[in-house]
This record gives C-alpha cells, sequence and structure tokens, in this order.
C-alpha cells in the first residue's frame, strides 16, 4: 500500500499522539489491532482526535460504519471513501515521512532504547514518540566515547513543521537527512535483543498478512461487478 495516508500497524496510542497536535481534518489509515483485517480511519475533529473502525467483509468489501445515518453509502474503494468525506478527512499525515527501522513508535522505554544502543558505534539512533509531549518525537543518539544523547524534537502545530536548533523541518525524514553526519546507523533491533526479534518476526507476519489482504481486496474492488461498502461507525 503507497498511499501517502496509509501508517500500516501504527497503535492505538501512537495514533493519538502524531495525530493530537495536528490541525483540524488531518487524517490517517492503519490496520486495526482489534479486528484483524480490518482497518481504521483515525482524524482531528473539533480538536480531538476520534478513531473508526473499517470493517473488511469477505470477499472484497469494507463497512465503516455511520451511527447517524440511515443507508450507509458504498464506494468502489477506500480513496473513493476517502473523497466522499474529504469534509472530514481533509489533509493527509503523510506516511512517507516515517523512515527506516529508526522510528520504533512508543514500543521501547527510554532505558530499553539506551540498552539497546550501548556498544553501538558512534552515530547510532533510534527515534520515537515523545509520550509527554503529544505530537513531538525524541532522538536517542550515540555520540564520542560511547555517550548517549537524547534530543527532543518539538512540534510546531502553528506552522505545522518541526522546529531544531531554530531550523524548521517539513517532516522528520528532512531532519534526519539533514543531520546524516550525525545520525548515521540505525542498530539491527532483532539482533540485538532475540525477545524482540520474535516480537518483530511476528508483527511483521501480521503486517504482510493484512497487507496482502487489503492489496487482494483493493485490486478486486477494481472490477464493475463488484462494490465497496465503507460506512463510519466505533472506535478501535
Amino acid at each position: 500500500m503507497n498511499s501517502r495516508w496509509f501508517h500500516g500497524h501504527i497503535s492505538y496510542e501512537d495514533t493519538e499522539l502524531i495525530l493530537s497536535p495536528r490541525e483540524e481534518g488531518t487524517f490517517l489509515i492503519r490496520f486495526s489491532k482489534s479486528n484483524p483485517c480490518s482497518f481504521v480511519a483515525a482524524l482531528v475533529f473539533e480538536g480531538n482526535v476520534i478513531q473508526l473502525i473499517i470493517k473488511a467483509h469477505a470477499p472484497n468489501f469494507f463497512k465503516l460504519y455511520q451511527p447517524d445515518e440511515s443507508e450507509d453509502p458504498t464506494f468502489q474503494s477506500l480513496e473513493e471513501a476517502i473523497s466522499h468525506f474529504k469534509q472530514y478527512l481533509v489533509t493527509p499525515l503523510n506516511s512517507h515521512q516515517l523512515w527506516n527501522g529508526a522510528f520504533i513508535g512508543t514500543s521501547l522505554t527510554s532505558e530499553k532504547i539506551t540498552e539497546i544502543l550501548k556498544g553501538q558505534p558512534k552515530g547510532s539512533y533510534l527515534i520515537r514518540y515523545s509520550t509527554n509531549s503529544k505530537g513531538d518525537y525524541v532522538v536517542h543518539m550515540v555520540t564520542e566515547k560511547q555517550g548517549f544523547s537524547m534530543i527532543k524534537v518539538p512540534y510546531d502545530a502553528s506552522r505545522s513543521c518541526f522546529v531544531l536548533e531554530g531550523q524548521k523541518f517539513a517532516n522528520m525524514s528532512q531532519l534526519v537527512s539533514h543531520f546524516s553526519d550525525l545520525l548515521t546507523t540505525v542498530p539491527d533491533l532483532g539482533a540485538l535483543d532475540p525477545v524482540l526479534a520474535r516480537q518483530l518476526n511476528e508483527a511483521a507476519k501480521v503486517h504482510s498478512y493484512r497487507a496482502n489482504f487489503l492489496s487482494h481486496h483493493l485490486s478486486m474492488s477494481q472490477s464493475p461487478s463488484s462494490v465497496s461498502s465503507v460506512s463510519i461507525g466505533s472506535f478501535s
């Protein structure tokens, strides 16, 4: 799935953190953890983050339930549904700003990240969401002589950008690229922690299965004989 609004298996909690400071109408689509092979539309509405389940129904349609509607509209694709609800789903949160394996959401604590980075070469780094400042990020990196730095990267909602050392960045990918002389290496998390490796492998299997499911049914939805049903529904 290459659509910029699709964020894969980002968690409910991380979705709240990343959307909370954004402007009205910002949205993303992610996999649902509680409903296998289903999805969640998350958006900023009246200052709050709303997360709505999109249930997948075999063989080839989806439902995003609308409790206030007497009849649910039908769509040929998720893209068409997003277009239909464009008054609410205004600005996609670009998933392409999320980079390689350096980004770990909130899945690891600061202490665990320091443990992982211990013994890694200078320039090794990992990035996570800030858990006490919604919308901000924290960069953990190895400096000279096995020193460690933890740098908070604030998100400026008024200017829709990240700000560090007086410089503005449209997304974290730009920031990492700008500081590429300092942020050089992403550790192999699986090789460093066997338990974490199993968790990552399971997550990868789930992600792959769901991605294949989505790809299959979206391709089927291009057929004139198939109709996708999407209607706004419950939290997930």
